[in-house]
């Protein structure tokens, strides 16, 4: 992973065009190259880039930074999954801080989504 993501336009076309999937502690989105070109045409940049997001459903701050925390090294691990030159957001859940999730239980959650949305290609969503 090269890049965060950090402007809205690229949060609203990975969450409205991207593709989903739903995990106990994480929702996945992913908006693959092709159609990331297709949707942010000269803003596109050609490297993989994320974002991480927890909202104040979450919990407080303590709790949010820590979802966030757990999310990115759990990114870093399973960075050789992710497909070049696309966009992926992590939304975290409630019951990742209610849990007590830590980052190696995220990875393999995170390999599982991953594959999910693999194989859900064909699908626009």
């Amino acid at each position: 992973m090269k890049g965060t993501i950090k402007a809205k336009r690229e949060f609203d076309a990975v969450y409205e065009h991207g593709r989903r999937a739903h995990g106990p502690h994480v929702v996945l989105f992913l908006l693959p190259r092709e159609k990331g070109r297709e949707i942010l045409g000269d803003r596109f940049v050609d490297e993989t880039r994320a974002g991480v997001v927890a909202s104040r459903r979450v919990g407080n701050a303590v709790a949010r930074n820590r979802a966030k925390r757990v999310l990115r090294a759990a990114l870093r691990d399973v960075n050789d999954l992710l497909p070049v030159s696309s966009r992926v957001v992590l939304v975290a859940r409630r019951s990742l801080v209610r849990d007590g999730a830590r980052s190696p239980e995220m990875a393999n959650e995170l390999r599982e989504l991953f594959e999910r949305c693999d194989r859900s290609e064909g699908d626009s969503r």
